[in-house]
């Protein structure tokens, strides 16, 4: 993968603006899923702060996104999350260190 900087901000919020809905989003293809992990990357590296909301469909599949994306950050989730049922809201701020769940 290319490094983040050879995006431009305006370039990564635009590949990122899809997943900013409430309307499930698939990566069709690994060229896909590169350039939105390098769109994260760069967004990344040139803001102070990162707030991580997942919507998923089990509790399994959100807390793996969420450790997913903290492993590509480098970040570490707190481990006294409550589990949900059903589908699931996770919100995750790293700088309050404090994350939630709940059933959506």
């Amino acid at each position: 993968m290319d490094s983040p900087a050879t995006l431009s901000t305006a370039e990564a919020q635009a590949i990122l603006a899809p997943f900013n809905c409430l309307v499930p989003q698939s990566l069709e293809s690994p060229a896909q899923k590169a350039a939105v992990q390098q769109a994260v990357l760069h967004l990344t590296s040139v803001t102070d702060t990162q707030m991580l909301g997942i919507l998923a469909d089990t509790w399994a599949q959100g807390i793996q996104a969420l450790h997913a994306y903290a492993k590509a950050l480098n970040l570490t989730v707190p481990s006294e999350l409550v589990e949900c049922e059903g589908p699931v809201y996770i919100k995750f701020n790293p700088r309050s260190h404090r994350c939630y769940a709940s059933p959506y």
